[in-house]
């Protein structure tokens, strides 16, 4: 009708349903990875086919308060990702057992104590380990019980913060808890850099390595940290092959030279790839600057986005 209002389509209950069961598997799992697992678990009776989809997902999500006992949960047979959020001096200390050997990511939050017991792991799970609150010092027997999980890991996600209480209660010289990671990835601030060197020599199988430089409010912008690096870390010569330079900050005066640095000494070095920010001008000039510099691997890839 002429000058009438225009009906808005509808769906009844039923269409929405069916919609719902439509939808490709992958897609499903896509949607339950991104919510929390009990809310996961809910969608089954949304139809049969959502019944039991969410236990193929990629992930769990768990948080500590929401398990009234140690009893009350035992994890086993994930297949892709755990995450546990730990509500520190909220609640008490919850220690999930793990029993995952097709277990990819276990990500975890602490407080003051480790909040998971490993029964089982496969042989190239990720460790993702952050602290609920930074400002709080990290308890030696905290980061003694990390550092004795850590051999049982291949990838290793974490923050300066961990690693600053690594080495803070570690002896001097390269960490043997690192010896048989494969992945890193880190986040620094610029500060945090100089302790690059030290974890380079700890980590002699380091096949990829993701270095994140992130905004730290107590930082002076006067002062610019100084890697200083004796010598060839062995992971260069042997085995880095992928170095990933995600900076989420201002430029430093030392990315050059560090970027310098993995490209004159990493032989077999496959891609570097550098996420920064720049204005037009200064990307220009930044990309000149790498081009020109000298690359001990042929093969490999330079990618600045």
């Amino acid at each position: 009708m002429v000058g009438g209002k225009r009906k808005t389509k509808t769906c009844d209950k039923g269409s929405q349903r069916r919609w719902i069961c439509q939808l490709p598997n992958v897609l499903i799992s896509d949607i339950l990875a991104r919510v929390p697992t009990k809310f996961a678990v809910r969608t089954g009776v949304l139809s049969k086919t959502w019944i039991n989809h969410w236990k193929s997902v990629r992930g769990l999500d768990l948080e500590s308060f929401e398990f009234s006992d140690m009893d009350t949960f035992r994890c086993y047979d994930a297949r892709q990702s755990i995450y546990m959020q730990d509500a520190g001096a909220l609640t008490p200390l919850l220690e999930v057992e793990i029993d995952a050997p097709l277990l990819e990511c276990l990500r975890t939050t602490v407080y003051l104590e480790k909040n998971f017991m490993i029964i089982n792991l496969g042989c190239s799970t990720t460790l993702d380990i952050d602290m609920v609150f930074p400002d709080v010092t990290c308890t030696k027997p905290l980061i003694c019980d990390t550092l004795t999980d850590i051999p049982r890991f291949r990838g290793l996600v974490t923050s300066s913060y961990i690693l600053k209480n690594i080495f803070l209660h570690s002896e001097p010289g390269p960490l043997l808890q690192f010896r048989d990671l494969s992945r890193f990835h880190v986040k620094f601030s610029k500060s945090d850099l100089e302790m690059l060197p030290a974890i380079l020599e700890s980590c002699p199988k380091l096949q990829s390595l993701i270095l994140e430089l992130i905004k730290d409010p107590s930082y002076k912008k006067n002062r610019e940290p100084k890697l200083m690096f004796s010598t060839v870390p062995p992971c260069l010569v042997s085995s880095l092959k992928v170095v990933e330079l995600i900076r989420l900050i201002p430029k430093y005066e030392g990315e050059v030279e560090l970027v310098r640095y993995f490209l004159k000494n990493s032989p077999i070095l496959e891609k570097l790839r550098l996420d920064t920010y720049y204005t037009q001008k200064a990307m220009r000039n930044f990309l000149k600057e790498v081009v020109a510099l000298p690359r001990c691997s042929s093969a490999c890839e330079v990618i600045v986005l």
